[in-house]
C-alpha cells in the first residue's frame, strides 16, 4: 500500500523551478506590484493571485486526494486533487 507521507515528502524534495520561484517570491510580488508594475501593467487581477496560490497546493496530498482500491490485486493508489 502507498503511504501518503512518501508522496508528500517526494513532492517537497523535488520541487519544480517554477514551484520554487512562486513559493519564494509570491508575497514579495504581491507587496511590490503596486509600486513597481501598476503604471505599466495595471493592477494585478485577483485571479492571478488565486491561481498562484492554488499552484502552490498542487501535488500536496493534504490539499485533496482520492484513494482508489483494486479488489483484484488489492493495491491502493492515491489520486491527487482533481476536485
Amino acid at each position: 500500500m502507498l503511504d501518503a507521507s512518501e508522496d508528500v515528502d517526494k513532492r517537497r524534495l523535488t520541487p519544480t523551478a517554477s514551484g520554487w520561484l512562486v513559493e519564494q517570491h509570491l508575497e514579495e510580488l504581491l507587496r511590490g506590484w503596486p509600486a513597481r508594475f501598476v503604471r505599466q501593467h495595471g493592477p494585478l487581477r485577483p485571479a492571478v493571485e488565486r491561481v498562484l496560490r492554488e499552484f502552490l497546493k498542487c501535488g500536496l496530498l493534504e490539499h485533496g486526494f482520492a484513494r482508489l482500491w483494486c479488489s483484484e490485486c488489492r493495491r491502493s493508489v492515491m489520486v491527487q486533487g482533481l476536485f
